[in-house]
């Protein structure tokens, strides 16, 4: 099963078992954000994580009643919304918003 996150231009091919637990095959393609990264799991890890981050950032902002939330990278991989109050990613790790 391939997975191409909407957080960077990386790809990668996973497996799924039996049970259900989703686990990386490959890597597929490594984007320029996470060229430093030597080993393969931890490339998936360090995806997984920011697109689980900027996942709940931006729930969190719709569920707020923020219409069309944007959102980017910073260039410590911190989550930015725009046109969001601050209120909406306090006590969030790793994301704020944009002034």
């Amino acid at each position: 099963m391939r997975w191409m996150p909407d957080t960077c231009g990386c790809a990668f091919e996973r497996s799924v078992s039996e049970d259900g637990v989703v686990t990386l095959s490959k890597v597929l393609k490594q984007c320029e954000a996470h060229a430093a990264i030597r080993y393969p799991q931890d490339v998936y890890n360090a995806v997984r994580e920011e697109n689980r981050r900027k996942n709940i950032a931006v729930n969190a902002a719709q569920k707020a009643g923020v219409k069309g939330v944007r959102w980017s990278f910073d260039e410590n991989r911190d989550v930015v919304l725009s046109g969001v109050d601050a209120s909406v990613v306090e006590g969030m790790d790793r994301v704020k918003v944009s002034t």
